[in-house]
């Protein structure tokens, strides 16, 4: 059949272990693949059905220590779909930080995160 695109917002980028890739979307969560190298990649948003809280990533960042331990920073929304009228420019539920340390398996929300606070970054220290 043809070839199905879209397109989205993509805040991030990053390789976890050796071919498996994630990218950090505004409005759309996180998504995995394990076959960027194909014509047509397989992304699978990593977030569905998990206890997070936010939907809207503003930074992905990947554990050089743990290629495993995924780190994402929620951000603004910008889609009606956040909000209950047109003006929800940055509305999003700027919830903090999310991790997973099983490669994307499963995420949770990082405790003790000061609430709506819009991430722009993520550093480990380690």
């Amino acid at each position: 059949g043809p070839k199905l695109a879209s397109a989205g917002a993509v805040q991030s980028v990053k390789e976890g272990i050796p071919g498996t890739w994630f990218i950090g979307s505004v409005n759309g969560g996180v998504w995995r693949t394990t076959s960027l190298d194909q014509e047509s990649p397989n992304w699978v948003n990593v977030l569905d059905g998990q206890p997070v809280t936010c939907s809207s990533m503003s930074a992905l960042h990947v554990s050089s220590s743990d290629p495993r331990r995924i780190y994402a920073g929620c951000g603004g929304s910008t889609s009606s779909e956040q909000g209950a009228d047109w003006n929800v420019v940055n509305s999003g539920d700027w919830a903090g930080i999310m991790i997973s340390v099983d490669g994307g398996h499963t995420w949770q929300m990082m405790e003790s995160f000061p609430p709506n606070y819009y991430i722009t970054d993520i550093l480990e220290v380690e």
